[in-house]
């Protein structure tokens, strides 16, 4: 009920605890449909009344098929002319097994089924709720419904040798039925999601900044460049950031770009700033401190000292001349 009412007042209404419950509600229900993804686990919850579901779905799976070929089987005879009939038992378990996941068809949140002609490879994958309870109607579930229940069973029966056999065996059937590009993608984002490039890009940066302040309030000379060599860092992070997103995404948030674009200017701009003629000077001794040693940022010039006095120093204690 507060939800229901939260939700009629605009976002700007709310007090920041409305706020919370609101995406807490929200999270909760992604939860629920990510959960629900392969199989009906919340009505499986449901009908086992707080016990262990022990839903075999590979076992359930496999007499879903025999009892659906017998099915297909009477049907072909009978437009043939046959008179048999499916017995009644036969059809409540086909009913049964597809009306449990008719919940999977509707909140599942993974296209997990490759399409069958190998078309629209990105944009025809379908819901594996969607392709149990079409094929109720008449059509035997593809092979990769099977690899998913065989993993699904493997990992409620504590196998893992089993659920890993099964996750190899779809892996190569994928690969021999065109669809090496899919798992090379789905790699591609495993190792984007966990390298988070954009979040260590940013984090760099925010080290960079902070030395960059250093500097400009020390004037030091060493801080300075180790500060640009950071920025250069995590430029390149970011630019990687870019490359995976065009790969995977086709291509990267308008304020990535931006980001990119300004950081790129701004270490162009640094480089053409701090670009000069290198001078070589004999002297007494040289004040490094001096203004006229002292680039426009403030840093010193003088870039290395060498003594041939044998006095072992070269400050200017004897002043011009």
């Amino acid at each position: 009920m507060q939800v229901q009412r939260i939700g009629k007042l605009k976002t700007a209404d709310r007090a920041q605890w409305e706020n919370a419950l609101v995406t807490l509600q929200s999270r909760l229900v992604l939860y629920e449909r990510l959960k629900n993804s392969v199989q009906p686990n919340s009505l499986l919850q449901l009908q086992a009344r707080n016990n262990p579901a022990g839903f075999d779905f590979a076992g359930e799976l496999a007499t879903f098929r025999v009892d659906l070929t017998r099915a297909i089987r009477i049907s072909e005879e009978r437009r043939q002319g046959g008179a048999q009939l499916l017995d009644a038992e036969t059809g409540m378990r086909l009913r049964t097994f597809a009306r449990l996941f008719q919940a999977v068809s509707q909140s599942g949140m993974v296209a997990a089924i490759p399409p069958g002609d190998h078309t629209g490879l990105r944009s025809h994958w379908r819901n594996l709720g969607t392709v149990i309870v079409d094929s109720a109607r008449g059509q035997l579930p593809p092979l990769p419904v099977a690899f998913y229940a065989a993993m699904s069973s493997a990992f409620a029966q504590d196998k893992p040798a089993v659920f890993n056999s099964q996750v190899s065996r779809y892996r190569q059937w994928l690969a021999s039925n065109g669809f090496a590009s899919e798992i090379d993608q789905a790699g591609y984002e495993v190792y984007y999601n966990r390298f988070q490039p954009f979040v260590r890009a940013i984090a760099v940066y925010a080290v960079a900044a902070i030395l960059l302040g250093v500097a400009w309030r020390t004037r030091s000379a060493t801080v300075y460049p180790s500060a640009v060599m950071l920025v250069l860092l995590a430029f390149a992070v970011h630019t990687l950031g870019i490359a995976f997103t065009m790969k995977l995404a086709g291509r990267p948030s308008y304020l990535t770009l931006v980001a990119w674009g300004i950081t790129l200017g701004a270490l162009v701009a640094e480089q053409f700033w701090r670009r000069g003629v290198a001078i070589a000077v004999v002297d007494s001794g040289i004040a490094s401190d001096h203004s006229s040693f002292r680039d426009a940022l403030g840093f010193s010039r003088v870039v290395f000292s060498q003594d041939f006095t044998g006095e072992n120093r070269i400050d200017d204690p004897y002043g011009h001349g």
